[in-house]
């Protein structure tokens, strides 16, 4: 009588307990939802593919697989790139075309970034744009970029990075800010004196 109590109590205990099931897909649910907040450096495409392997194991009821591929994914979610970007100088003038140096070091993270590009906010134009192949962790490097201030004062600016990883697929951007002052263009009045 008492293993059977005991058999009906643990009856009860699974009953009112989710299943692997339902314990997985709403892993993945949570992580989808992480994923659509898009942080800068996250790599949304290889996250979107795995919620989908990730699914497609559990509709197979392949459970092992399934959270396998599910701690892919957080790995994705809490990556831990954390990057400096900033403009070498900050002073312009407005209305003229410049060659400015760009820094950009690479402060922490765990794996190589490719194909890094930079573009401003509204408040510059940029010509040849160039990129950089590829940065590693711990890594400084400088590119410049041709820039034209396109208003007068003291402003922040945005600073946008774009990169990819090692398979092409392009990371989340990320957005760095940093105040710039831009001066009109001195016009001197000449008195006539030698008249």
């Amino acid at each position: 009588n008492v293993d059977n109590d005991r058999h009906i109590l643990l009856r009860e205990i699974l009953d009112a307990s989710p299943t692997v099931y339902d314990v997985i897909s709403s892993m993945i649910s949570y992580m989808e939802e992480q994923s659509n907040q898009k942080k800068p450096f996250m790599n949304t495409v290889k996250i979107k593919n795995l919620l989908n392997e990730a699914r497609k194991f559990l509709e197979d009821l392949n459970f092992s697989k399934a959270i396998e591929t599910v701690n892919k994914i957080n790995s994705y979610l809490s990556s831990n790139i954390e990057m400096d970007v900033r403009l070498e100088k900050t002073e312009f003038e407005v209305n003229t075309w410049e060659t400015i140096p760009i820094i950009i070091d690479y402060l922490e993270g765990n794996m190589p970034l490719y194909n890094l590009k930079i573009e401003c906010s509204e408040d510059f134009r940029l010509k040849l744009i160039k990129s950089i192949d590829v940065i590693h962790p711990n890594e400084s490097k400088t590119i410049e970029l041709l820039i034209l201030p396109l208003y007068k004062g003291k402003f922040p600016s945005e600073l946008y990075l774009y990169c990819e990883d090692e398979e092409g697929n392009p990371l989340e951007k990320a957005v760095y800010e940093q105040w710039v002052e831009v001066k009109g263009m001195e016009f001197r009045k000449y008195d006539d004196e030698s008249s």
